[in-house]
């Protein structure tokens, strides 16, 4: 993150939350990621590559960040193996 002047006089409107560019996401994840949406419930939106900066209102940010903290657990207990869980794969 880069901080510019007009930064200190930029305020979120309409309860947007900007985000940063990740680039995380390839064709099978962005697949896996749709089907775990489905087994969890919740809406697929097809929205990818989410980076870790968030800047927006707290209320919004908090509400996204404990559905991140929901699919991560939901993720450790049903997406790995039990080898992966325990640790007993090495890493590539």
């Amino acid at each position: 993150v880069f901080l510019t002047p007009y930064f200190g006089h930029f305020i979120p409107y309409n309860d947007i939350l900007l985000v940063g560019r990740g680039s995380y996401s390839t064709a099978f994840n962005t697949g896996r990621l749709r089907r775990i949406a489905h087994h969890m419930n919740w809406l697929y939106a097809n929205i990818t590559n989410i980076g870790s900066t968030w800047y927006g209102p707290p209320r919004v940010a908090q509400r996204i960040a404990n559905f991140s903290l929901e699919a991560m657990l939901y993720l450790s207990m049903n997406e790995f193996t039990r080898a992966e869980q325990q640790r007993k794969l090495g890493v590539l």
